[in-house]
């Protein structure tokens, strides 16, 4: 074990959008002559965590304590739903099928998004009725 450490710059953990690259804010080593063995990844295709590993090795070839970096890689934007019409017009009493949507995500697929549907309709009762749709991903962002 050797006195060197090395300072992260920036915040840890830190956040990174899904599917944005990603650069490090830095470090330095302090305490002492040696190298920084860098190790991890971050993969930003990815949501989850990801780890770097910072390890100061001095001239003697003794590695110090590990410092560790978390960058959490997370999905922000939240899906879509398109109407595909708009005015729906339907007899009395007619049974009311409502795919007429199509969903989008940056990072999830359809059948990852859930869709909430609010709205009174009542196919037995002449009237116009309206229905909001509010389309939900997997990590829990709400479409408007």
């Amino acid at each position: 074990m050797n006195g060197l450490q090395v300072i992260l710059s920036g915040q840890n953990p830190i956040e990174r959008p899904v599917n944005t690259p990603y650069i490090d804010a830095g470090y330095t080593l302090s305490g002492g002559v040696g190298i920084i063995d860098i190790t991890g990844s971050v993969n930003t295709d990815v949501v989850g965590n990801n780890y770097v590993f910072f390890t100061p090795i001095d001239t003697n070839g003794s590695a110090g304590i590990t410092t560790i970096r978390n960058v959490q890689v997370v999905d922000t934007i939240p899906p879509t739903l398109t109407l595909n019409e708009g005015l729906i017009i339907r007899e009395i009493g007619n049974k009311f099928l409502d795919h007429s949507y199509t969903l989008s995500d940056n990072y999830w697929g359809v059948s990852n998004i859930s869709v909430e549907k609010t709205g009174n309709l009542n196919t037995g009762a002449l009237g116009t009725y309206k229905v909001l749709y509010t389309p939900v991903d997997k990590s829990g962002n709400r479409g408007v």
